[in-house]
């Protein structure tokens, strides 16, 4: 009697147990489930594709997840790609001018002949290599330069110019731009004093909720503390200190590297800039009110217009020489 009794006690346990993995099981499913829409609302959200039909919408994303995360797709988005602007003056004998950065620098919304470089371009009479697109940062221009097959497309230049924006800081731990741009922002880690490539999987690459939270947390408290921004601001510096490094290492000591920024650093990372022999241009030293709509590409885009470059380009030419 009482080894039966044991028996239905073990096959009570034994349901009980079955029901609770089936209870996990469901839980587990139904999260998984609603973590997968909240994802799809996100890329809709960052992406800008929440404006389209649902089935658009769906077919976007599909299209995302199943993009190529490769070295080799990251190669051909920083290295060969097609869609950099066209180089300016490619014939002259003149050194040629360099520039990285965002889509600040690359000219979104802007026609070729209304771009940074071909302002600069003709200004300078020299050849301009735009080598800066919409989502990027400091990070791939550190990749270009330490690339071997970047050096056969680019010859060597007198300056190189990195444009920079306070969003930039973001960009080095955070994706921002995950869900419209192949090459992913925050793809190196820093150990010791070398950075390492990052391998790019599934979830680093397309689950971007983790993304959207990290950003909801420093946009909107992180920020807000000046220690974190000065922290930030040199790591962004350390990068540039690394990028000129590998171009001196091909090129030699004689480039002029210049920081071109659209905001103002703390007067520690100024110190630090300068310590290291590159130069800082800050647009605020010159009058040239940015945050004015009259130098911005819309009411609602604050991204510079033909008109700023037309301001800007004709000072920075001055002040470094470059006719």
């Amino acid at each position: 009697m009482y080894q039966l009794s044991f028996y239905a006690r073990l096959k009570t346990m034994k349901n009980k147990i079955i029901k609770l993995f089936a209870i996990v099981f469901v839980n587990l499913v139904v999260i998984g489930v609603l973590l997968l829409i909240f994802n799809f609302y996100v890329y809709c959200i960052s992406s800008g594709n929440n404006q389209h039909s649902l089935k658009d919408q769906i077919s976007s994303y599909m299209d995302f997840l199943k993009r190529d995360i490769s070295k080799k797709s990251t190669y051909n988005s920083l290295i060969d790609s097609k869609e950099f602007r066209p180089v300016e003056n490619i014939e002259s004998k003149k050194k040629p001018i360099i520039i990285f950065g965002c889509s600040f620098a690359y000219g979104r919304e802007l026609k070729d002949n209304q771009t940074f470089s071909y302002k600069l371009g003709e200004y300078t009479k020299r050849p301009i290599y735009n080598r800066a697109k919409s989502g990027w940062g400091v990070q791939h221009m550190y990749y270009q330069l330490t690339n071997e097959d970047f050096y056969k497309i680019v010859p060597k230049p007198e300056y190189i110019i990195y444009v920079y924006m306070d969003g930039h800081m973001a960009r080095l731990n955070i994706p921002v731009s995950l869900a419209f741009d192949n090459c992913y922002n925050a793809f190196y880690k820093k150990i010791k004093d070398r950075y390492i490539l990052k391998n790019r999987t599934f979830f680093s690459d397309k689950i971007i909720i983790q993304h959207f939270i990290k950003n909801y947390i420093v946009n909107n408290y992180l920020t807000r503390n000046g220690k974190y921004n000065t922290q930030k601001e040199k790591e962004v510096v350390d990068f540039v200190i690394a990028s000129k490094d590998a171009a001196e290492k091909h090129w030699g000591k004689d480039i002029k590297f210049i920081i071109f920024s659209y905001i103002d650093f703390e007067d520690a990372t100024i110190k630090y800039i300068k310590d290291n022999n590159i130069l800082l241009f800050n647009v605020d030293e010159h009058n040239l009110n940015l945050n004015d709509k009259q130098y911005q590409i819309s009411e609602n885009d604050d991204h510079p217009n033909e008109r700023a470059w037309d301001e800007i380009v004709p000072i920075l030419v001055k002040k470094y020489n470059m006719n």
